[in-house]
């Protein structure tokens, strides 16, 4: 092709291509950056407005926790007006409406926090404040976008370092049973004589739905099973966000539809430990348990045998069985308490780095004789061994609590508030007073774990049991006693689990006390 035939104005069609899309990018780059400076504007409103929102939420501790609405309203408009908002309104603070601000606003207070207040949704104490305008864009009008719309939310709380009321919470917010009654007995739930206060709720998040919420079990599939001839009684309420399936509770008030709650517990950390120190021995005397080579495989083999005591320093011991004397600590690989082995713990934290616990037939497991009578203060911590590869079936990965059999002992009491939780704290009180049992959410087992509890030759075990991703099952045996205080089947605890699964061949006495469960206390803005 000759010179003069050649294709003339190639670089400046690509040039006006460029240009257009330099300013295209610039155009959003700009209304971006203008939702940003809208968006903090809002949140120097939310913020503020719902901290002086959270001040009418009331403290009345014999009694749910209820607001003011119509004062905490008002409180959060004042500080939207104060940071530009509902301008024509005057100051007045009951008219924060849309008609009053020159982009329509809108001003919502959410008392409890609705699902896009994350794990605070529908919990009392919580109150949430969103603000929401319109505004034009400026240049995103070239892509027909003619206004940009900016949310803005603010949780804040008003705790009184009380318990969660539940008594269990089944977290999973999909699939069909994820809370689960079974067996010939009964679960009951109750207050322990003297409480009068609110508490001993059950929550199951799933919206497995038959297709019914009439507030009554029915047949089809749904998120609460009562299977078979099992029967659940409550004192107090039962909510469900899907449908409840197969019988109705015998006794409590059944919620279908019910709002889905968030992790009450979310956020609470354990402290750091270092995996580079030698881990405790498999009772005194014994050498100490490793992160890495043959001692990691735990507890109870032949790598890591047991090493008990006298059987003078475990009074109330099974004639016949060896006494095993615990401290606090770390324990790589795990623990396998066999037959005829009484294991003794000391007040305090039981970190478990890999490898789990089972307990096997005629094992026992407890704590020392606390001042007053009962089993010590103790918190058993189930989580992997930073040091090993994990996924895996080695020892030192997270693995299952098997904690009894329908012949073995079990009592258990969890971490005392006033007193110290060695490793944790050696002196004053326990960050992490009523914890009894906590399972990693963060570890190689994250909605595979199961924690088991079983004591079919005598089950005591209070305080609450955190299981954000894990199930927990509880098999209650022969026995119609509860209320008397003769229970042989107490199971005084709180469930917070991704599922759970409950019952057994006799009654489950499950008593609501809060003094015995993890108490956590906000105040102010919490997200």
């Amino acid at each position: 092709m000759s010179a003069s035939n050649a294709p003339r104005g190639q670089v400046l069609i690509i040039a006006a291509v460029g240009l257009f899309a330099l300013i295209l990018i610039a155009a959003l780059v700009i209304d971006i950056g203008f939702s940003w400076m809208l968006h903090r504007q809002e949140q120097n409103a939310a913020d503020p407005g719902a901290l002086a929102a959270a001040r009418f939420i009331s403290e009345d501790p014999t009694l749910p926790q209820t607001i003011d609405m119509p004062q905490a309203r008002a409180a959060a408009c004042y500080y939207a007006e104060q940071n530009g908002f509902f301008a024509l309104a005057g100051g007045d603070v009951t008219a924060c409406v849309p008609a009053n601000d020159v982009n329509g606003a809108t001003l919502t207070v959410n008392y409890p926090p609705d699902a896009n207040a994350g794990q605070f949704q529908g919990h009392l104490g919580f109150v949430q404040v969103i603000i929401s305008s319109q505004h034009d864009a400026f240049f995103s009008r070239i892509i027909g976008q003619s206004q940009i719309t900016v949310t803005t939310a603010a949780v804040a709380a008003r705790q009184r370092g009380e318990t969660n009321t539940h008594t269990l919470i089944a977290l999973a917010k999909t699939g069909c049973s994820t809370g689960k009654i079974h067996g010939t007995g009964s679960v009951k739930i109750y207050p322990v004589p003297g409480y009068t206060g609110p508490g001993g709720y059950v929550q199951v998040n799933s919206d497995c739905d038959s297709g019914s919420s009439d507030d009554q079990c029915s047949a089809g599939s749904g998120a609460l099973k009562i299977d078979g001839t099992a029967d659940l009684w409550v004192e107090q309420r039962i909510n469900v966000h899907g449908s409840c399936q197969n019988k109705d509770p015998s006794h409590g008030t059944l919620d279908e539809a019910a709002v889905q709650i968030g992790d009450p517990l979310e956020g609470v950390l354990f402290p750091a430990w270092d995996p580079a120190l030698d881990g405790q021995p498999c009772g005194v005397g014994g050498p100490p348990t490793e992160a890495t080579g043959n001692p990691a495989k735990g507890c109870g083999t032949s790598a890591m045998p047991w090493h008990p005591s006298p059987a003078a320093n475990c009074p109330g011991m099974t004639t016949g069985f060896s006494c095993i004397e615990l401290q606090p600590g770390v324990y790589f690989g795990g623990w396998t308490i066999n037959t005829k082995l009484h294991v003794k713990l000391a007040p305090g934290i039981y970190i478990i780095a890999g490898g789990g616990v089972t307990i096997k037939s005629n094992g026992e497991l407890d704590s020392i004789q606390a001042a007053g009578g009962g089993p010590a203060p103790v918190l058993i911590y189930n989580t992997d061994n930073p040091l090993a590869s994990c996924p895996s079936s080695g020892a030192g990965c997270q693995q299952d609590l098997v904690l009894g059999t329908a012949t073995s002992k079990l009592k258990l009491k969890g971490l005392s508030a006033t007193q110290p939780c060695p490793p944790a704290t050696i002196t004053g009180g326990c960050p992490f007073g009523g914890m009894v049992i906590w399972y990693d959410a963060d570890g190689s087992q994250a909605y595979n774990g199961l924690i088991k509890i079983e004591g079919g030759g005598g089950l005591y075990i209070s305080g609450t049991i955190y299981a954000p991703k894990a199930e927990v099952d509880i098999e209650g045996h022969s026995g119609t006693n509860c209320g008397t205080g003769t229970e042989t089947q107490l199971a005084s605890v709180q469930i917070i689990a991704w599922t759970w699964n409950l019952g057994g061949t006799g009654d489950l006495c499950m008593p609501y006390d809060p003094t015995q469960l993890y108490k956590l206390s906000q105040q102010g803005l919490v997200h």
